[in-house]
Protein backbone atom coordinates (compact mmCIF):
# COMPACT_ATOMS: atom_id res chain seq x y z
CA UNK A 1 0.00 0.00 0.00
CA UNK A 2 2.56 2.32 0.44
CA UNK A 3 3.72 2.23 -3.16
CA UNK A 4 0.68 2.77 -4.29
CA UNK A 5 0.89 5.74 -2.33
CA UNK A 6 4.02 6.53 -3.63
CA UNK A 7 2.99 5.99 -7.04
CA UNK A 8 -0.41 8.24 -6.55
CA UNK A 9 2.11 11.46 -5.30
CA UNK A 10 4.41 10.84 -7.71
CA UNK A 11 2.25 12.23 -11.01
CA UNK A 12 2.63 11.08 -14.71
CA UNK A 13 3.42 7.37 -13.38
CA UNK A 14 0.63 4.94 -14.39
CA UNK A 15 3.42 1.71 -14.66
CA UNK A 16 4.03 2.51 -11.16
CA UNK A 17 0.42 2.52 -10.22
CA UNK A 18 -0.18 -0.51 -12.60
CA UNK A 19 2.51 -2.51 -11.46
CA UNK A 20 2.06 -1.89 -7.84
CA UNK A 21 -1.66 -2.60 -7.61
CA UNK A 22 -0.97 -6.30 -9.77
CA UNK A 23 1.58 -6.61 -6.36
CA UNK A 24 -0.98 -5.47 -3.95
CA UNK A 25 -3.44 -7.95 -5.21
CA UNK A 26 -1.12 -10.71 -5.37
CA UNK A 27 -0.32 -9.87 -1.83
CA UNK A 28 -3.92 -10.22 -0.11
CA UNK A 29 -4.43 -13.40 -1.95
CA UNK A 30 -1.32 -14.94 -0.46
CA UNK A 31 -2.12 -13.49 2.82
CA UNK A 32 -6.00 -14.79 2.39
CA UNK A 33 -4.57 -18.56 1.31
CA UNK A 34 -2.19 -18.36 4.62
CA UNK A 35 -5.19 -16.92 7.07
CA UNK A 36 -7.62 -19.93 5.53
CA UNK A 37 -4.83 -22.78 6.30
CA UNK A 38 -2.88 -21.55 9.20
CA UNK A 39 -3.13 -22.63 12.59
CA UNK A 40 -5.53 -20.60 15.08
CA UNK A 41 -3.21 -19.36 17.03
CA UNK A 42 -1.06 -18.26 14.11
CA UNK A 43 -4.20 -16.69 12.51
CA UNK A 44 -4.68 -14.57 15.37
CA UNK A 45 -1.41 -13.08 15.21
CA UNK A 46 -1.35 -12.37 11.18
CA UNK A 47 -4.69 -10.90 11.65
CA UNK A 48 -3.37 -8.49 14.74
CA UNK A 49 -0.43 -7.39 12.75
CA UNK A 50 -2.43 -6.51 9.49
CA UNK A 51 -4.23 -4.98 11.22
CA UNK A 52 -2.12 -2.49 13.31
CA UNK A 53 -0.13 -2.04 9.79
CA UNK A 54 -2.92 -1.38 7.81
CA UNK A 55 -5.27 1.09 10.91
CA UNK A 56 -2.20 2.61 12.55
CA UNK A 57 0.80 2.45 10.87
CA UNK A 58 0.07 3.18 7.19
CA UNK A 59 -2.30 6.48 8.47
CA UNK A 60 0.80 7.34 10.17
CA UNK A 61 2.99 7.49 7.64
CA UNK A 62 0.17 8.99 5.37
CA UNK A 63 -0.46 11.92 7.82
CA UNK A 64 3.25 12.77 8.47
CA UNK A 65 4.06 13.19 4.87
CA UNK A 66 1.09 15.64 4.18
CA UNK A 67 1.55 17.51 7.46
CA UNK A 68 5.46 17.66 7.57
CA UNK A 69 6.75 17.76 3.90
CA UNK A 70 6.09 19.50 0.53
CA UNK A 71 6.75 19.14 -3.27
CA UNK A 72 9.80 17.15 -3.89
CA UNK A 73 10.84 16.65 -0.24
CA UNK A 74 7.62 14.90 0.31
CA UNK A 75 8.09 12.38 -2.57
CA UNK A 76 12.13 11.85 -1.83
CA UNK A 77 11.05 11.07 1.93
CA UNK A 78 8.04 9.18 0.97
CA UNK A 79 10.03 6.75 -0.96
CA UNK A 80 13.10 6.39 1.62
CA UNK A 81 10.18 4.70 3.71
CA UNK A 82 8.87 2.61 0.49
CA UNK A 83 12.79 1.57 0.46
CA UNK A 84 13.30 0.97 4.37
CA UNK A 85 10.24 -1.39 4.34
CA UNK A 86 11.07 -3.27 1.24
CA UNK A 87 14.62 -3.38 2.56
CA UNK A 88 13.03 -5.30 5.79
CA UNK A 89 10.46 -7.67 3.74
CA UNK A 90 14.08 -8.87 1.94
CA UNK A 91 16.26 -9.16 5.04
CA UNK A 92 13.70 -11.36 7.27
CA UNK A 93 14.26 -14.44 5.46
CA UNK A 94 18.26 -13.78 5.40
CA UNK A 95 17.96 -13.05 9.34
CA UNK A 96 16.41 -16.47 9.08
CA UNK A 97 19.21 -17.96 7.76
CA UNK A 98 21.69 -16.25 9.70
CA UNK A 99 19.81 -17.59 12.86
CA UNK A 100 19.86 -20.75 11.72
CA UNK A 101 23.51 -20.51 10.62
CA UNK A 102 24.07 -19.74 14.62
CA UNK A 103 22.38 -22.71 15.32
CA UNK A 104 24.24 -25.06 13.32
CA UNK A 105 27.61 -23.95 13.02
CA UNK A 106 28.81 -26.02 15.89
CA UNK A 107 27.31 -29.41 14.33
CA UNK A 108 29.80 -29.53 11.46
CA UNK A 109 32.84 -30.20 14.13
CA UNK A 110 30.64 -32.46 16.20
CA UNK A 111 30.69 -34.83 12.22
CA UNK A 112 34.75 -34.21 12.03
CA UNK A 113 35.34 -35.70 15.19
CA UNK A 114 33.44 -39.10 14.51
CA UNK A 115 35.42 -42.25 13.20
CA UNK A 116 33.80 -43.95 10.09
CA UNK A 117 32.95 -46.51 12.81
CA UNK A 118 30.60 -45.40 14.71
CA UNK A 119 28.43 -44.02 12.18
CA UNK A 120 24.65 -42.86 13.28
CA UNK A 121 21.66 -41.43 11.03
CA UNK A 122 23.27 -37.93 11.66
CA UNK A 123 26.48 -38.95 9.56
CA UNK A 124 26.49 -37.91 5.88
CA UNK A 125 27.90 -39.92 3.45
CA UNK A 126 30.16 -37.19 2.08
CA UNK A 127 31.95 -36.87 5.30
CA UNK A 128 32.54 -40.75 5.38
CA UNK A 129 34.02 -40.53 1.15
CA UNK A 130 35.78 -37.35 2.35
CA UNK A 131 37.42 -39.46 4.98
CA UNK A 132 38.11 -42.29 2.68
CA UNK A 133 40.05 -40.57 -0.18
CA UNK A 134 42.33 -38.67 3.08
CA UNK A 135 43.48 -42.06 3.99
CA UNK A 136 44.58 -42.87 0.61
CA UNK A 137 46.40 -39.66 0.59
CA UNK A 138 48.40 -40.38 3.92
CA UNK A 139 49.38 -44.45 2.15
CA UNK A 140 46.75 -46.22 3.78
CA UNK A 141 44.70 -48.39 2.17
CA UNK A 142 41.96 -48.76 4.78
CA UNK A 143 38.93 -47.02 2.54
CA UNK A 144 37.14 -51.06 2.07
CA UNK A 145 37.88 -52.33 5.55
CA UNK A 146 35.97 -48.58 6.01
CA UNK A 147 33.18 -49.37 3.26
CA UNK A 148 33.12 -53.04 5.09
CA UNK A 149 32.12 -51.36 8.62
CA UNK A 150 29.64 -49.24 6.90
CA UNK A 151 27.52 -52.18 5.27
Amino acid sequence: MLWLYYAFIKTNELLLIIVNSIGCIIEIFYITIFLIFAARKARIYTAKLILILIVGVFPMIVLITLLLFRGSSRLQVLGWICVAFAVCVFAAPLSSMLLLYFIYRGKEEVHKDRRADKVGPEVDINMIVEECFSDKKQGHNSSELRAEQIV
